[in-house]
C-alpha cells in the first residue's frame, strides 16, 4: 500500500486545479477532490485498486467532477 500522506500531498493541488477548471468554484472543487480521496481510502480492501493507485485516484476524481457538473448542468471546457 502506498504512503497515503504522500499520495494526498502529490495530487491534491493538481486535481484541485483540474476540478476548478470545470466546476468554476474553488470550494466545490476542493470538496470533490477530498471526497474522491476518501472514496479511494474506502476501496483499500480491493487489491486491484492499489496496483495503480495514481490512476485510480485520478479516475475517481475525474468521474466525481463530471458527475458534479452534470448535476449542476454546468460544464466549462
Amino acid at each position: 500500500m502506498p504512503d497515503i500522506d504522500l499520495l494526498f500531498k502529490c495530487y491534491y493541488r493538481p486535481l484541485c486545479l483540474y476540478a476548478i477548471h470545470y466546476l468554476q468554484d474553488v470550494d466545490t472543487a476542493e470538496d470533490v477532490v477530498q471526497d474522491s480521496f476518501v472514496r479511494l481510502l474506502e476501496r483499500k480492501g480491493d487489491d486491484r485498486q492499489w496496483d495503480n493507485v495514481k490512476a485510480t485516484y485520478i479516475r475517481l476524481c475525474s468521474t466525481h467532477v463530471w458527475t458534479t457538473c452534470a448535476g449542476r448542468n454546468t460544464l466549462t471546457a
